[in-house]
């Protein structure tokens, strides 16, 4: 006989079983994975429902007025759940209530088997991004219309536990086994169904394979065998024509010349125009390229929003128009992908918790669908932790990575920080052609690979895992000899003493008050930080434990060149975001930026840069030997001339007079967001600023939607919830300034508070301040300029768009480099004036 499960949801007045009181109940029964029976019933209470449960819940005070009481339906409830495995999404805070329903009437209630979907969930689908019962649904394709309802939650979840069973059948029963072993030992009742499914097993898993003791994906070999013998101009329009897109000369000839850029095998650097569909043009002539030549074509991007956009509407697009499988593949360095020897030396690990345990089972299910990246896998909270120290202990000396092999010419997509890493070894041998769209932030992700991090967070981690271990060893075994307790002992002090150093550099660095520091040849900086590396470097081999001999050796590398800088006077920064301990990082310089430069971007035979905003970096680049020619300018006209208002009645920001200033242009935004009905994108370069302007907007403004932008905001996400709002006010940083899709079918409106320029302290402007003779106009200004142009692109992006441009900063106007700003204003119409100027604007505009 098959396990019978109840799966249950109850809705109550609030999270606090001494006080509150439950006022629906929804059972749905599952059997041989249907849903066999199910139960609904309100239940009396005498409490007022709180109005944000009436809001989460829909269930008001009238519809449990006349409800039954819990002693009403004990009875055929307890029948309900009875020899029934009890299943619940979150199954804590269901069983108890129920169980102090229960124990009221004088009744035991001890179900045998209990299982929590959200621990079930996490296990079987490794990759979702959420474990909410919403989002689980949403991604299974599960019906859950009235969330929040008990029966229709209780439904979804036992849709959600037959969906959890049926994948569970479509594994191996070698995985299915170490599954079960695993979670025989955790605290719900997971094993049984495992069991059953061992049990009464009868598939023979697709795609996959055994290595060693795992079973993993096996990826498809079939090559690409697209082939076309016509002219690129008959392949351009052919595939034009099968997507529906609309034809465009201009945007047909910009493909073209990718196409002659690549079989020439020389470099070009383009500026393309917001809206000239280069995207389309390069991915259409590198598919063109692949079937003419046979040789891979490398895309690389910075932002996730564009891969996105690659795969997920360029090419599913052609894909599904021509009905073929493009040959792309995502290209990560080898560290981004789980080894079979890692998972190995995973299942080893014998000091279980609940993280860890529910994280293995997460890790082989994961291999048997995923390619083995990281990145796809979710992780957090404990489970991160676990694995994260596990990265550290585990040797990754000859491992066998399940990163996908390129058996066929194909279209590689990555991005910038791995073109610049120079821990990317041969991933980019395959490919010969190298196509770099937003270029303009190219330099900066060069940067960032020259410099290297040693943050108190991580410092603090591993000085924490030591002492634990420490702790571990003289606690957990008696037999340890008094000379070994003595080396723990007088470790637990080295240890301390090192911790207590390294507590006052910081300390002594947060007490000057600045939140960016670059330091000089400081001796007694030094001689602090090479006192601790010494305590670090003698217990690097002594024969204490592998787990601190590892760690002693995690933080002698990450303290040794650190020291070396300061030593031999090379850039090292001190960055405390918020004056904040936690968030206090050194930074040293340890790699060359002309070199880093030349060997990572020669091995390629054709190089293509572009951008929308390319030319004003033109100089720069080709000072660094990113770009060698002329920046080409592809313009894709719209002829459209959207205002751009220029305040004159406002202060001339200065950073000093920052809350003034915000003080004398609230009036605008208020007025503004009053009188037009738009979608607004307000951009400022802080998050000090971000929330002065959300206080000030809060105070004066009732009924209009704020978003704000936070430290730790995913700005993906905030993007999608900005452009599912139809009125409503983004307030954003740098970050917003490009590569965000700003949608809205109305009137639109961006509002630049001040000039992009960045920190003087800003370690890119350190790293480059002795290559260049001019540091302000070779390198702060044309990055301002860039990312200006880049922030007025967010507002007209096709003919259809209409809105206004807004720039409070007089620094437009006034400084001796205002024309740089004001000739990337060229297709906007420039209006300057006062708030009488600007209320009759808004009156044109309406």
């Amino acid at each position: 006989m098959s396990l019978k499960y109840a799966v249950v949801d109850i809705e109550t007045t609030g999270n606090n079983i001494e006080t509150d009181e439950m006022i629906q109940i929804g059972i749905a029964i599952v059997q041989n994975q249907s849903i066999i029976q199910q139960y609904d019933s309100f239940i009396h209470t005498r409490l007022e429902i709180p109005h944000f449960i009436k809001t989460l819940t829909q269930i008001d005070q009238s519809d449990v007025l006349n409800a039954p009481h819990f002693y009403d339906v004990k009875e055929t409830i307890y029948h309900l759940l009875d020899n029934c495995v009890f299943v619940a999404h979150n199954v804590e805070f269901d069983l108890k209530f129920l169980q102090k329903y229960f124990a009221d009437e004088g009744i035991k209630f001890e179900p045998k088997y209990t299982i929590d979907t959200v621990d079930l969930s996490k296990m079987l689908f490794p990759t979702f991004r959420s474990y909410q019962l919403k989002q689980i649904t949403l991604a299974l394709n599960i019906q859950l219309e009235n969330a929040h309802r008990a029966i229709d939650d209780a439904v979804a979840t036992a849709e959600l536990l037959i969906a959890s069973i049926q994948k569970l059948k479509s594994m191996p029963i070698d995985t299915l086994k170490q599954i079960y072993h695993i979670t025989k030992q955790m605290r719900y009742d997971i094993d049984e169904l495992v069991f059953e499914t061992i049990m009464n097993y009868a598939y023979h898993p697709q795609n996959v394979i055994k290595r060693g003791q795992f079973y993993v994906f096996d990826p498809s070999n079939e090559s690409f065998n697209f082939k076309w013998h016509d002219s690129f101009e008959a392949f351009y329009e052919m595939i034009i024509h099968s997507c529906n897109y609309e034809y465009r000369t201009n945007q047909y000839k910009l493909s073209e010349m990718f196409l002659n850029q690549m079989l020439s095998g020389q470099e070009m650097a383009v500026e393309a125009d917001l809206g000239s569909g280069k995207t389309l043009s390069y991915v259409i002539a590198a598919l063109y390229f692949i079937t003419l030549k046979k040789e891979s074509v490398l895309i690389s991007t910075s932002t996730i929003l564009l891969q996105n956009q690659l795969l997920n509407q360029e090419i599913k697009k052609i894909n599904e128009a021509l009905n073929i499988n493009l040959p792309v593949q995502l290209i990560k360095s080898k560290h981004h992908y789980l080894s079979i020897e890692f998972i190995q030396f995973l299942m080893e690990q014998d000091r279980d918790n609940h993280d860890s345990m529910i994280l293995k089972v997460q890790l082989l299910v994961f291999i048997l669908e995923s390619d083995g990246d990281i990145e796809k896998l979710n992780l957090n909270g404990g489970r991160k932790i676990y694995f994260e120290l596990m990265q550290v202990l585990f040797d990754q000396t000859n491992v066998h990575y399940l990163m996908p092999k390129q058996k066929h010419p194909c279209i590689g997509i990555t991005n910038h920080a791995h073109i610049a890493s120079i821990h990317h070894e041969k991933l980019f041998n395959p490919f010969k052609h190298l196509i770099v769209d937003e270029a303009h932030q190219l330099l900066n992700y060069f940067l960032n690979q020259t410099i290297t991090d040693l943050s108190y967070e991580r410092v603090k981690y591993y000085l924490s895992q030591i002492q634990k271990t420490i702790e571990y060893e003289m606690t957990s075994s008696k037999k340890q000899s008094l000379n070994m307790i003595q080396k723990l002992q007088k470790a637990t002090v080295e240890f301390k003493q090192a911790n207590d150093l390294f507590e006052a550099v910081v300390l002594r660095f947060l007490n000057l008050n600045k939140e960016r520091i670059s330091l000089e040849n400081d001796q007694e900086i030094i001689s602090e930080l090479v006192e601790i590396y010494m305590i670090f470097d003698q217990y690097q081999s002594l024969p204490l434990n592998t787990t601190i001999n590892k760690l002693s050796s995690f933080l002698v590398d990450a303290f040794n060149p650190l020291i070396h800088c300061l030593m031999h006077d090379q850039n090292v920064f001190v960055e405390i975001k918020d004056f904040n301990k936690s968030k206090f990082t050194f930074s040293f310089q340890q790699h060359d930026i002309n070199t880093l430069i030349d060997t990572q971007l020669n091995h390629f035979q054709s190089k293509t840069f572009l951008s929308g905003t390319l030319k004003s970096l033109e100089s720069l680049y080709k000072s660094l030997n990113i770009i060698n020619g002329e920046v080409l300018q592809y313009q894709q006209p719209l002829n459209i001339k959207a205002p751009c208002f220029i305040p004159l009645d406002i202060e001339t920001y200065q950073y000093t007079n920052r809350q003034s200033y915000f003080e004398s242009i609230i009036n605008y935004i208020v007025y503004f967001l009053q009188t037009k009905n738009a979608k607004t994108l307000i951009l400022v370069n802080s998050f000090e600023q971000v929330e002065i302007m959300k206080t000030y907007l809060q105070d004066a403004l009732e009924n209009v939607v704020i978003l704000s932008q936070t430290k730790n905001t995913q700005t993906s996400k905030l993007n999608q919830q900005f452009n599912d709002l139809e009125e409503c006010v983004l307030i954003g940083t740098q970050s917003f300034y490009e590569g965000i899709d700003f949608q809205f079918s109305g009137f639109k409106c961006v509002m630049i508070i001040t000039l992009p320029f960045m920190h003087k302290e800003d370690y890119r402007l350190q790293l480059l301040k002795h290559q260049l003779d001019h540091p302000f106009f070779e390198y702060t200004l044309p990055m301002a300029v860039n990312t200006f142009e880049q922030a007025t692109g967010r507002l007209i992006r096709n003919k259809n768009d209409q809105g206004l441009l807004m720039c409070f900063d007089h620094r437009l106007l006034n400084a001796n480099y205002k024309n740089f700003f004001i000739e990337k204003l060229n297709k906007f119409e420039i209006i300057t004036g006062d708030m009488n100027q600007f209320e009759k604007l808004l009156q044109n505009l309406s």
